[in-house]
């Protein structure tokens, strides 16, 4: 920021904590009945425009911290990158995701092997962060590759339900088409 800009924000908190410390010595006025302009909490902050909650909370602040600057308001949230995942961490979930692997299966990994307690969707935002929240083509085929070494160890099964009358007709019984592929020998 540049010099101007720093001393304007400057006079600006400086104003708005005077201002706000003369509405807290009319509330403490007000608490001990001895205020001239207002008998109730509710008619101090209409007039000031403010919420009485608000007020509330910035004097609730400025009896912990009787100093001007308590009176202005503070910054929320936590700092930033104060609550970044570590980068050891990062490492592996790129690593995992660079294997094809999606979010639920790197929680799972990281939870089985290294004790790692992760959301899927902070793996979602640092698989966003470097670019893997999409896998590549290539990604995708070597993820898809099984390789089968002899007859019996994958197949592929498919049921379908047949409609009644195509079978016979006027039957009660319910029958099912079954196929199966060995996806070795691609006998059926």
């Amino acid at each position: 920021m540049s010099e101007i800009s720093i001393s304007s924000l400057q006079i600006i908190s400086t104003s708005l904590s005077e201002r706000i410390l003369s509405i807290i010595k009319e509330y403490e006025a007000i608490k001990e009945k001895r205020s001239n302009d207002f008998k109730y909490v509710k008619d101090l902050c209409k007039h000031h425009k403010i919420s009485h909650q608000n007020f509330m909370r910035i004097y609730r602040r400025y009896q912990l911290a009787p100093v001007p600057t308590s009176l202005v308001p503070q910054k929320r949230g936590p700092k930033f990158k104060t609550r970044r995942t570590d980068l050891a961490i990062e490492a592996m979930v790129q690593k995992l995701r660079l294997e094809g692997k999606n979010r639920y299966d790197i929680v799972d990994s990281l939870q089985r092997s290294d004790n790692i307690k992760i959301s899927a969707t902070t793996v979602y935002n640092i698989c966003c962060r470097y670019g893997l929240n999409r896998l590549t083509p290539k990604i995708k085929q070597d993820r898809r590759k099984i390789m089968v070494k002899k007859i019996g160890e994958l197949g592929h099964l498919d049921c379908y339900q047949l409609h009644r009358g195509i079978t016979i007709k006027n039957s009660t019984e319910t029958y099912y088409l079954l196929g199966l592929i060995d996806d070795y020998s691609r006998l059926a």
